[in-house]
């Protein structure tokens, strides 16, 4: 029995079509065969490559965005408002200043009153170097007078509980039933935690300032 002008054979997951035309007995020719099977498998091939270089990114990428929200989860965030930010930033940059002018003065009346020394054994100290020590000494009493004036500030905040409670200006916008008056000494307490925390830290900065500056005073009463 002839077989059918057009037949269709299953392999590798490709229809392989018979023709007579060009093939007398109706079979196919192994070149053709060994051609279509070779171009399916390149096909599968390619096919399977490209699935896996479109899926590769999303694996990538997944682990680099967990290793992204692992980094920023694991940071030391400043979990203060911003006011209390502005607050830290502004005693922080107040008290460097107090400290560099603090010490270059110590440096100035040491080198001073070493010179003062040296003359002294020598000769008399000259007016030109006690005129300078003069001078020191009023720079001194002035930068007393302003550190202090600092600490004096810091601790009329601090007594105040009421003060501190409403420099948590978020705290008044987003919860501001708490600051209804009267308000209570509790939630003062509560409300007033953060802030004297940052106050007491700088408070503590500038005491040791205001120690050094009394320690370099009693270096000149005893020059």
């Amino acid at each position: 029995e002839e077989p059918s002008s057009s037949a269709l054979l299953e392999n590798s997951g490709v229809a392989v079509k018979f023709a007579d035309e060009g093939n007398e007995d109706g079979l196919l020719d192994m070149d053709d065969y060994t051609t279509s099977i070779c171009e399916s498998d390149q096909f599968s091939s390619t096919t399977e490559s490209e699935g896996q270089h479109q899926q590769t990114p999303t694996t990538e990428q997944q682990p680099k965005m967990d290793d992204e929200w692992g980094d920023i989860e694991g940071m030391n965030w400043i979990k203060m408002t911003f006011e209390l930010q502005c607050v830290d930033a502004v005693l922080s940059v107040v008290c460097k200043m107090l400290s560099t002018e603090s010490t270059s003065l110590r440096q100035k009346v040491q080198a001073v009153m070493k010179q003062l020394r040296d003359d002294s054994i020598t000769t008399s100290p000259g007016d030109h170097v006690q005129e300078q020590f003069r001078i020191l000494k009023d720079e001194l009493k002035e930068m007393e007078a302003r550190v202090q004036g600092l600490v004096r500030a810091m601790n009329n905040i601090l007594d105040d509980d009421e003060d501190m409670a409403l420099m948590n200006l978020m705290r008044i916008v987003t919860h501001p039933e708490r600051f209804i008056q009267p308000v209570s000494q509790e939630i003062l307490n509560e409300e007033s935690d953060e802030p004297e925390l940052i106050l007491e830290a700088y408070m503590q900065q500038a005491l040791s300032e205001v120690n050094a500056l009394e320690l370099l005073r009693g270096n000149i009463m005893n020059t």
